[in-house]
């Protein structure tokens, strides 16, 4: 058993970059110093079995089942067996991103700015868990202390949902020294330790949006190569995250190199992340993009989207059909993250999906990825290693 150890962060905040500018206002973030008592079990409920009841299955019910059709996967059907062969951990066969047990896992979630608003951040996990999230994106920065963010990352997975953690240090950076800085902290031991005690819940997304508009598709992919190769060698064999470059939503360079890493990368376990805003504004396109991803056989995430404000007249002339994208990703089990819970800063707020942390006072863009037909609590699914009956 690894006794967590909860540090103090300073977290300050920052310019987010969804296309360079989405984020936390630095006169608005949280700049207070965090810290909580030890605790010696990460599930909190001091068995020492990982899960928050006495059943192992992690819903708090007792009876080994999240769902109630006693396989524990979370869909609702009852399965003899998973599909695939249970592993230490998540990945990619073909398209399909696979958690330990053998069961694919669609991801739908949010986005968290725990590097900028620790506190809020945090107190918000429970409301992101009730507005039907299996999996958050843990934006965090590599001045975090160690401590803090394994609280954050404990408590994701203690509400059932997955953490995805990400780097936002280079976002639009087009300098490969600036994505190997990353890759050095990623490779720190406290780091790789870390990963490896979250070995079955967690996907690491190495940098949020490295990559401008002037970087080339060979740029990117070797960039990558060589990133990916020094991960593996460090002793990281979990699901690499890899974000579009064009400040996260080109796709074409996936759609021409994203086989080659795939090979090349000796675990073979890499999830390649666009995201969507002007960029992919009209009719058909988003799902046009994972039709392509789909037939060039590239297992794809949406790791950030917007939606259709104020007609484009916004910051990122964005008017994606949002909800045009969650039907494609329901109809062919793509996974999303919206950008995002709350804490945006003045030009974005109007990405904001809660008006204060809270679950309850929604925005109309919080309502449509969480209420919407093809939103969180319509087409979430836990994953089956939050209710393991095997």
């Amino acid at each position: 058993m690894r006794t967590l150890l909860i540090g103090a962060i300073l977290a300050v905040g920052l310019s987010l970059g969804a296309c360079g500018d989405d984020g936390a206002s630095g006169e608005d973030a949280d700049t207070n110093v965090v810290a909580a008592d030890s605790i010696s079990e990460p599930d909190g409920d001091l068995d020492s079995d990982g899960d928050l009841d006495s059943d192992r299955d992690g819903d708090r019910d007792s009876d080994g089942d999240s769902d109630g059709d006693g396989d524990g996967d979370g869909d609702g059907d009852a399965d003899a067996s998973p599909p695939f062969a249970p592993s230490e951990g998540f990945r990619v066969v073909g398209t399909t991103l696979v958690d330990a047990n053998g069961y694919p896992f669609v991801i739908r979630g949010v986005n968290n700015p725990h590097i900028w608003w620790y506190d809020d951040s945090m107190l918000a996990l429970d409301d992101i868990a009730a507005a039907g999230a299996n999996a958050v994106r843990v934006v965090w920065e590599t001045r975090g202390q160690i401590a803090a963010l394994e609280e954050a990352l404990e408590n994701v997975a203690l509400n059932g949902m997955v953490p995805i953690l990400e780097l936002h240090d280079v976002t639009g950076s087009a300098d490969p020294e600036a994505l190997d800085a990353l890759v050095d902290w990623w490779t720190d031991r406290d780091l790789v330790d870390l990963l490896a005690f979250l070995r079955r819940k967690v996907l690491v997304n190495i940098a949020n949006e490295w990559g401008d508009h002037t970087v080339s598709a060979e740029a990117w992919r070797d960039a990558y190569a060589s990133a990916i190769a020094r991960m593996r060698a460090a002793g990281i064999p979990h699901t690499l995250v890899i974000d579009a470059p064009a400040w996260g939503q080109g796709l074409d360079p996936i759609l021409t190199y994203g086989a080659s890493l795939l090979a090349g990368d000796p675990e073979h376990n890499l999830l390649f992340d666009l995201h969507m805003y002007g960029l992919w504004n009209g009719d058909g396109r988003p799902a046009e993009a994972l039709a392509a991803a789909a037939d060039a056989g590239l297992p794809l995430l949406v790791g950030e989207f917007g939606y259709d404000y104020n007609e484009g007249l916004n910051n990122l002339a964005c008017r994606l059909d949002a909800p045009g994208l969650m039907a494609a990703a329901a109809e062919r089990g793509v996974g999303w993250l919206a950008w995002s819970w709350h804490g945006n800063n003045a030009e974005n707020a109007w990405l904001d999906l809660s008006t204060d942390w809270s679950v309850d006072n929604l925005t109309p863009w919080g309502a449509l990825v969480v209420d919407g037909e093809h939103g969180l609590r319509a087409t979430a699914r836990p994953a089956s290693i939050f209710a393991p009956t095997r």
